[in-house]
């Protein structure tokens, strides 16, 4: 799958939390064809065989605004935003690789009020409130492992 990639890329795999978000674990690869020359099939239990553990792990609310879609798939349970801190993931690109950022937010209900659910809404809020992301990867791969609820 990455025998000829040299362009450093972000791997995600991620777990179902018992309420409802997502556990993200993040490898950083800088050059994918070499990491994964002796991968020989999946590439889950290829990092597990490293016995070399994630990056980054981040936990999020399970919430994902995808921006270049006129509606978001993961509309909310709910039609208000939760009243304690949350971590967003929000896609920037949709199609093979994308680009992803991560986004606290202290005050949901302050920051979002009746914009929740309304992606482009949402992210002006995010954006003019809180500038910066925590954290952002490029080039982003997505690999799934079954996992329980953690």
């Amino acid at each position: 799958m990455f025998e000829s990639t040299t362009t450093p890329m972000t791997i995600f795999e991620l777990a179902p939390t018992k309420g409802g978000g997502e556990i993200f674990y993040i490898w950083e690869i800088e050059n994918p064809s070499e990491f994964f020359s002796e991968a020989d099939g999946d590439i889950s239990e290829f990092l597990i065989k490293l016995d070399r553990g994630p990056d980054k792990t981040l936990e999020t609310c399970g919430y994902t605004l995808v921006l270049e879609r006129p509606e978001d798939p993961h509309k909310p349970e709910s039609v208000t935003p939760p009243e304690n801190p949350i971590t967003i993931e929000v896609i920037q690109d949709t199609g093979q690789l994308e680009s992803v950022e991560f986004y606290k937010i202290k005050d949901p209900v302050d920051t979002f009020g009746n914009d929740w659910g309304d992606t482009s809404a949402m992210y002006s809020a995010i954006t003019s409130e809180k500038g910066e992301p925590l954290a952002k990867y490029d080039n982003v791969t997505r690999i799934q492992r079954s996992y329980g609820e953690l």
